[in-house]
């Protein structure tokens, strides 16, 4: 079958969409780094300079309050445990794009509580703070909605501060923490935010190198990414090359690729107070997108839903853009369908599944 070229201003249209596709990317994953980084912060030994080897970390972790003599179980995005007299929870909400939002404080206030589930012999802490992360550009509104909060009635009994974050890439990536307002119990390391605190660039890589996924739904096309780049080509094998024309083939379930990724983007699952990511729902939408795009084949038995892939080299050399176009040209078909006046015109069209994107 011979696909119907897209019009003259596609281009320009999938390189906007790619474009915009990138920035949601960089944004989900500068707030990954950001929770990672304050972890580290929390956990340093300025004089070992080094973390300190009894503290602990978990991003994200099921904390319990017992109110009313009834569990409530909670999900913080950062729990941090410096010794076993001392912790911080935080809440990340990188952008603030709406005065008044007070949404953030309200999430955190349920943790200003004793809570169960800390690194020690009874799970409590005598001592835990409260952040909230923001990006460095939202900080001020950040602040802002804080004030309002407060002057609504809204407060914390425990000690509660904005650390906004920084990240950026020059000759080296580098990693910016700093704390805007309010304070923290730990004297020197809330004095070092304020002043603004770097990470060091051994840690920075490492959150590049080994971190995607907080708990915050990612967009779409950034889970099939890192299906398409990590998850299909680490199940190749002999076996897999038996395809029309020696073409790879892999067939794989959601909860396989789910444990693919969560072991190699969000560490060892050490206790069952760590939600495991990325979530179920989170790799089935993708895979389910995978299908939709003719990318994917779905297969159903009795054991449950598989996908088979066809693993041909990509139409364009970057893969973002590659989905991305593969998103675009689905959705603007599905529009044609509803009538030509939503695109106007006749609709190109995807090549069948097996067909698409020969070498």
């Amino acid at each position: 079958m011979t696909a119907k070229a897209p019009p003259p201003e596609y281009e320009d249209q999938l390189i906007e969409a790619t474009k915009a596709n990138r920035i949601e990317l960089d944004d989900y994953l500068s707030s990954v780094q950001g929770l990672h980084a304050f972890s580290d912060s929390v956990r340093w030994n300025e004089d070992e300079r080094a973390l300190l080897p009894d503290s602990h970390s978990s991003i994200p972790r099921t904390m319990t309050a017992v109110r009313d003599k009834e569990l409530h179980n909670l999900t913080p995005d950062c729990v941090v445990q410096r010794d076993p007299g001392y912790g911080v929870i935080a809440e990340m909400k990188k952008h603030y794009r709406e005065a008044g939002d007070t949404s953030a404080f309200e999430q955190i206030q349920q943790y200003d509580d004793d809570l169960l589930g800390w690194w020690t012999e009874d799970e409590r802490i005598p001592l835990h703070d409260l952040v909230l992360l923001t990006h460095y550009l939202s900080s001020t509104k950040a602040t802002d909605a804080y004030r309002y909060w407060e002057s609504k009635g809204g407060e914390f009994t425990r000690c509660f501060a904005i650390v906004e974050f920084n990240f950026t890439h020059q000759a080296s990536p580098s990693f910016t923490l700093k704390r805007v307002t309010g304070h923290l119990s730990d004297k020197a390391h809330d004095e070092a935010l304020r002043q603004g605190k770097p990470i060091p660039e051994r840690f920075v890589l490492d959150y590049i190198r080994r971190y995607k996924f907080y708990d915050a739904r990612p967009p779409l096309v950034y889970v099939m990414l890192l299906i398409h780049d990590y998850v299909l080509p680490s199940l190749l094998s002999p076996d897999a090359f038996g395809g029309a024309g020696g073409v790879p083939v892999v067939v794989v379930t959601a909860e396989q690729v789910r444990m693919i990724l969560q072991e190699q983007f969000s560490g060892p699952l050490n206790t069952s107070r760590q939600p495991m990511l990325p979530r179920r729902d989170w790799v089935e939408s993708a895979l389910e997108e995978f299908t939709r795009v003719k990318l994917a084949e779905p297969l159903d038995d009795v054991a449950g839903r598989s996908y088979r892939f066809v693993l041909r080299k990509p139409s364009r050399k970057d893969t973002l853009e590659f989905l991305t176009d593969r998103i675009l040209r689905r959705t603007k078909e599905g529009a044609a369908r509803q009538g030509p006046e939503t695109t106007g015109g006749e609709p190109f069209q995807l090549p069948l599944f097996g067909d698409s994107d020969r070498s």
